[in-house]
């Protein structure tokens, strides 16, 4: 008996019960059953601690998760689910650690095909970053966008529209210009668009260098290429607008005749 108060006092709960048990194969006027439901009492109330803990940490409240896990030792020191409790709290704040440095990393480099690959992982571990959270989430959104125009162009060159398939992988580019995948499609269809693409870009250099007419000849020819040319309608609009402030510039203003 005094060893069984001994080892309560320092709630070693699972010696008491089998000493306790023990006892009663000694003397049947010993209340052993008793003595085991208070300690089964206080080992549940450290588990229910713990489990409160593991809630509060859930989201967030770390501090109040502290104050569970302290509770639940206080209980029942040797509950050896507050060592998995530990544990995993260590191996969660490591995932923490080095998901932060793969999307610091990533993200520096707009490496934004990465991140998105990883988002699952990424989303729980920064379920309550303020910083990369909200970076995260715009990544997914831009990445999200790019595999719809992906997606997209797919569609396009099964109807053996290589130019509007095209434009739409050049459509993607203004979400993630350096996406791996982006630019490997880009170069597998450049051959077949080559002409098309050629006359784009020297429109684009012409309309930069504010060669106005320069640029319209080269839209007018990647049009005759592709009519349904998105892109050149743009750029001819553009142009035309421009041409047309020019030659408003250069009309001279209306002889004042004094009346």
């Amino acid at each position: 008996m005094d060893e069984a108060r001994k080892l309560a006092d320092l709630r070693d709960f699972d010696a008491v019960i089998a000493l306790t048990e023990e006892i009663g194969t000694l003397t049947k006027d010993f209340r052993a059953q008793e003595v085991s439901s208070a300690v089964r009492s206080a080992q549940r109330m450290s588990t229910l601690s713990l489990n409160a803990a593991q809630q509060a940490a859930a989201t967030g409240d770390y501090n109040r998760a502290q104050e569970f896990v302290e509770k639940a030792a206080q209980l029942w020191p040797l509950n050896p689910a507050i060592r998995n409790y530990t544990e995993n709290m260590a191996s969660q704040a490591d995932l923490g650690t080095q998901a932060a440095v793969v999307f610091d990393d990533a993200f520096k480099r707009e490496d934004f095909r990465r991140i998105y690959e990883r988002r699952a992982e990424l989303g729980v571990a920064f379920l309550n970053d303020r910083v990369r959270g909200p970076q995260l989430a715009a990544v997914i959104d831009r990445m999200a966008r790019v595999e719809i125009y992906l997606a997209q162009t797919e569609e396009l060159l099964a109807q053996n529209n290589a130019f509007s398939a095209w434009e739409a992988l050049a459509g993607a580019t203004a979400f993630a210009p350096n996406d791996v995948v982006l630019n490997q499609r880009m170069a597998q269809l450049a051959p077949r668009v080559a002409e098309f693409v050629g006359r784009l870009d020297q429109a684009k250099r012409y309309e930069g260098s504010q060669r106005y007419a320069a640029s319209l000849t080269q839209y007018l020819a990647a049009q005759d290429i592709h009519p349904a040319s998105q892109l050149a309608r743009a750029g001819l609009t553009r142009v035309s607008e421009e041409i047309m402030t020019q030659l408003e510039a250069q009309i001279p203003p209306a002889a004042d005749t004094g009346k």
